[in-house]
């Protein structure tokens, strides 16, 4: 993790939001000013109104490009990244005679209107007329409305006392709950989050755990069917991109996979160089090009490459079957499964489940390598079924039945058979669609695995030495029926 904090200029270490604009300027706010980073420096921001001064509520990128800017005691204001002009839209009091300032804590919007959450209560905002228009209130002044989303004409709102939905078209307003009665808490109807998943339907986030409201047959959110995605976990953001999607926490930074519907813990800043101790994020924005920045509450802000995860260990163990790491070779089939040749037999590695089983595994723990040691694998296409393995082992050339996870016979006289089977050959290389080339210590081969018609390379023992020659390889993209052979010379 990177670091971009007090010490780089900015104007205070508690972030509250993190916003990129389209020209791919970075819009940090924070306790005590506006920033913005140019991807080589921090600066802040004052505009007309002092933004490098005021403490930042939070932000929002417009559908039209802006940046909304909420204060805790300025009021509301839209930046034109490209002009760098600030208008201001609301004063900060919804009653020129209020006592106290009510900050816009969310904010959502469609083509005509944008939703502020301002304390207890939701105003609508004309874009054209600029006039404010009460939408909804919690009538319990020691709550607050905290996140805002639309989805289908309704709005639906996110508060400290639950999770509540507006039909814009009649104005009824109702009230989702997330679970039975009898396990309602504080704090797992105390919602923070909202957004609509083109797949998954609304999530809801809380202070303990996220919540899902799937979609219907109708593509209509099913409220009877209300599942827990993510228990437990203080949920503060979430952020989802070509990159992956990512949920910040009370506990650091996780990956959500939506195939198993769970997380992976990725980091906090503990794990860091900078001697935090406080791992609550409370932000979270992937840019363009793939970094991810965290919110700190007292350090700044935090950057972390996605493609850091470019890389996943897969180690090889099962409690029922002797594994083999040594991997010579993989292949990922048309259906997404990954196999996996060892010198000690085949794995099928699943990337949604991680589940690892083996094949042609020995036992025998006193073996250099086991008797199907699989040194190259390749598909078969001796059918339509898209069922079969090519397998090329320490010694022969085997057919694997990926239904029946069983080695089956190949074709071929009987002639053909034992020279493939029992060798001593080597060097076995695809040489396209269920074709081979190997060799032994006698000549140069190669076998059609769907006639079953096995030939010798005519000319080719003539130019290399059989003693120096240990595999054939991948052939040249340019000469794809030419042999290319690697050779190990003598010492």
């Amino acid at each position: 993790m990177q670091r971009i904090s007090t010490d780089e200029g900015l104007t205070q270490g508690s972030v509250t939001k993190i916003v990129q604009d389209d020209l791919g300027f970075i819009w940090i706010g924070t306790y005590q000013g506006l920033n913005r980073y140019d991807g080589y420096q921090v600066a802040p921001f004052a505009g007309e109104y002092m933004l490098d001064q005021r403490q930042i509520t939070t932000m929002h990128k417009t559908d039209d490009g802006n940046i909304f800017v909420s204060t805790e005691f300025s009021g509301a204001f839209l930046i034109d990244p490209k002009t760098l002009k600030v208008e201001k839209i609301y004063s900060g009091k919804l009653d020129p005679e209020d006592v106290f300032f009510s900050p816009i804590l969310a904010i959502t919007e469609d083509d005509y209107f944008f939703y502020f959450a301002i304390a207890q209560h939701v105003y609508s905002y004309n874009k054209q007329s600029k006039k404010f228009l009460h939408e909804f209130s919690i009538n319990k002044e020691e709550h607050i409305v905290r996140a805002l989303t639309l989805h289908d004409n309704f709005l639906y709102i996110g508060t400290s006392n639950g999770l509540f939905s507006k039909n814009l078209a009649d104005d009824h307003i109702s009230h989702i709950p997330l679970t039975d009665k009898s396990q309602v808490t504080e704090d797992n109807k105390n919602v923070k989050f909202l957004r609509v998943d083109a797949q998954l339907g609304l999530f809801v986030g809380t202070v303990e755990g996220m919540f899902d409201i799937p979609f219907n047959a109708n593509r209509l959110l099913a409220f009877d069917k209300v599942r827990l995605l993510i228990p437990n976990l203080n949920i503060w953001d979430y952020s989802v991109s070509s990159f992956g999607e990512y949920i910040v926490t009370e506990k650091g930074l996780f990956e959500f996979n939506r195939q198993t519907m769970s997380v992976e813990f990725i980091l906090n800043f503990e794990q860091s160089k900078f001697l935090m101790s406080d791992n609550s994020i409370q932000d979270v924005m992937i840019d363009k090009t793939g970094l991810l920045w965290l919110a700190s509450r007292s350090q700044g802000v935090f950057t972390w490459s996605t493609l850091a995860r470019r890389f996943k260990h897969i180690e090889l163990k099962n409690n029922q079957a002797r594994f083999n790491n040594n991997v010579w070779s993989v292949l990922q089939d048309q259906n997404n499964t990954v196999w996996i040749g060892t010198d000690n037999g085949l794995m099928k590695y699943n990337q949604v489940t991680k589940d690892i089983t083996p094949y042609l595994v020995s036992n025998d723990e006193k073996a250099f390598h086991g008797e199907h040691g699989i040194y190259g694998i390749s598909e078969a296409n001796i059918d339509d079924s898209n069922r079969y393995l090519w397998l090329m082992k320490y010694i022969g050339l085997a057919l694997f039945d990926k239904q029946k996870g069983e080695l089956v016979p190949i074709k071929g006289n009987s002639e053909a058979m034992h020279l493939i089977n029992y060798g001593p050959n080597w060097g076995f290389r695809a040489m396209g669609n269920d074709q081979f080339a190997f060799l032994d210590e006698q000549n140069f081969y190669k076998y059609n695995g769907k006639t079953g018609e096995l030939t010798t390379i005519k000319g080719l023992k003539e130019q290399v030495d059989l003693v120096n020659a240990h595999a054939f390889l991948k052939p040249l993209p340019d000469y794809p029926d030419e042999y290319v052979w690697q050779i190990v010379p003598l010492q």
